[in-house]
């Protein structure tokens, strides 16, 4: 049951700083930057959360509950990215819509690969 309460603390947080962010990259007409940017940073951070968690004993549950799906998970958001992707698509705006999947994915992939890498080193 405490691993729930490290969850949600983080994720309280995560949600908290998730808005902050949308309040200061506010979504205009073209590529949605905040929800850009809170996935591309949250997945470097679990990139590293993870790699950290798997080489460290010292990294103790709790902190990664907190972390993991806490934080980062209150942080991101996927089903921001689906409203924002379907909107690009309704109004048919296909380059601004292939360009936000392609960061968004690709990117996301990348930034979790280079916090894994980084956090190895």
């Amino acid at each position: 049951m405490s691993n729930l309460f490290y969850v949600i603390v983080g994720g309280a947080i995560g949600s908290g700083l998730r808005y902050c962010i949308g309040a200061l990259l506010p979504s205009s007409t073209g590529i949605p930057w905040s929800t850009l940017a809170v996935n591309l940073f949250g997945s470097f951070v679990l990139g590293a959360l993870t790699s950290s968690s798997h080489d460290s004993e010292s990294m103790r549950r709790p902190l990664t509950m907190f972390l993991g799906p806490g934080l980062c998970g209150g942080f991101t958001t996927y089903s921001a990215f689906a409203v924002e992707t379907t909107t690009l698509l309704e109004r048919h705006d296909h380059t601004l819509l292939f360009a936000y999947l392609l960061l968004t994915v690709l990117g996301g992939m990348l930034m979790a690969f280079l916090g894994f890498t980084i956090a190895r080193t």
